[in-house]
């Protein structure tokens, strides 16, 4: 960094710069999470993590070592997801969300798969710690395919009783729907469950093919078999929709809501301190080569290499026209 006069001026000028133009671009946001446990109260099907197992890259830290990670992330953002695992699972849980606010965090992000909030007095408790925001995962809309999907009885009754105090008690709740084998033909429905319990937005994502969705091939759809449902989904919604994990060139007018787009360079926030670079990360993503010939090619990380080892590359099918050379541009003229 060069020589100024006045350092702390010049990291607050590159930092307003960046979550300027975060604030002008949708659906993007820097927002650094904290994992605070590997183990779960669900054992989902598709859990690309594998929590509770040997496996799970996931390590719970001890409480102190996660105070001083929030202490350093606060240097950095305003924003904190807090996640796991399961979080609420872990029984210094609230602690961690009271230190949290102590740290002047503005919005703290929970997310989870709901059960424990439906139990009315931990979800108020909850929020009087100090979170704001909730991810809500839900993936069936019946006990027997939500049930079923998370290995785990009364799943759903009490996630949806969990999404009904959180919005009881004013609360921003989000919804995260895993698109699998076993529930994207019952999307529509899904929506219509979420529609009537009012949730702020939700978000379709594509299953990622690691941790448990690795060892059960079978839970992974084709991309082209989902989109009639992914589309009808759609139209049913009177909500914010998000989708993610899906190509450009398959989705065609959803992509309005495609929010996974892939950066350009990179975005460095620098202070006296520290440097962090924000650059794209496509370690687990595939292309072919018809891809370059793609409008979309440079905002677009295609598939996840588990997901090409199953199905290969047919569906991907380039589209013509005027290259979108940066993310900026595409939200520019797609903003919902």
């Amino acid at each position: 960094m060069p020589e100024l006069k006045d350092k702390k001026k010049y990291f607050r000028i590159k930092t307003n710069n960046f979550h300027n133009l975060i604030e002008k671009i949708r659906n993007l946001s820097f927002i650094p999470e904290i994992c605070i446990t590997n183990k779960c109260n669900q054992n989902c099907l598709f859990c690309s993590a594998d929590a509770n197992s040997p496996n799970c890259y996931i390590k719970e830290d001890k409480l102190e070592n996660i105070k001083n990670t929030l202490r350093d992330l606060r240097r950095v953002s305003d924003r904190i997801k807090i996640t796991g695992g399961e979080p609420t699972v872990r029984k210094d849980f609230l602690e961690i969300i009271k230190h949290a606010k102590k740290l002047g965090f503005k919005k703290i992000i929970i997310e989870s798969n709901g059960q424990n909030f439906s139990v009315f007095s931990f979800a108020q408790k909850t929020v009087e710690a100090g979170a704001n925001y909730f991810f809500i995962s839900f993936h069936g809309p019946n006990a027997k395919l939500q049930d079923s999907l998370t290995q785990s009885v009364s799943s759903f009754l009490r996630t949806k009783q969990g999404i009904i105090n959180l919005k009881k008690l004013n609360q921003e709740v989000n919804i995260n729907v895993v698109i699998n084998a076993k529930n994207y033909k019952s999307l529509p429905k899904m929506i219509v469950l979420l529609n009537k319990l009012k949730v702020n937005s939700i978000t379709l994502s594509f299953i990622i093919v690691s941790g448990k969705a690795e060892q059960n091939k079978k839970i992974i759809p084709k991309m082209t078999e989902v989109l009639p449902y992914l589309k009808k989904a759609v139209s049913a919604a009177v909500v914010r929709i998000r989708i993610t994990h899906f190509p450009f060139c398959l989705l065609g007018e959803l992509n309005k809501y495609n929010t996974w787009i892939k950066i350009q360079g990179k975005t460095i926030i620098d202070n006296p301190n520290f440097i962090i670079t924000i650059e794209p990360k496509d370690m687990h993503d595939r292309k072919s080569e018809s891809c370059k010939k793609c409008r979309y090619d440079k905002i677009c990380f295609g598939l996840r290499e588990g997901y090409v080892a199953l199905y290969g590359f047919d569906e991907l099918k380039p589209v013509a026209g005027p290259k979108i050379k940066d993310f900026e541009t595409y939200y520019a003229q797609n903003i919902l």
